[in-house]
């Protein structure tokens, strides 16, 4: 009965390690996304296409309508410039 009550405090113990520990996790992973959204909002704001570039994934698909998707850096890259050259973009609500 001993050895059965031992086992269980263990488990519970380690159930409420673990836990402690994926919240920990949790809120760096928060604080990672929040500066990497300033980061990329400051980067759209300055038309810094080489910052903003730095948070897509080499093979970014984007979609920008029903019948226009562009496909990998380059292509979003450009389009980016394109419209950077034309228009302020500036992230108001998210």
């Amino acid at each position: 009965m001993k050895l059965l009550r031992r086992s269980i405090v263990l488990l519970l113990l380690s159930v409420a390690s673990l836990t402690c520990r994926i919240y920990a996790q949790a809120g760096r992973d928060e604080l990672a996304l929040q500066n990497t959204s300033v980061a990329i909002r400051a980067a759209f704001a300055k038309g810094d296409v080489t910052e903003a570039m730095r948070y897509h994934h080499p093979d970014v698909r984007k979609a920008l309508s029903f019948n226009k998707v562009l496909i990998g850096r380059e292509a979003v890259a450009a389009n980016l410039r394109s419209t950077t050259s034309r228009f302020h973009l500036e992230f108001v609500d998210n």
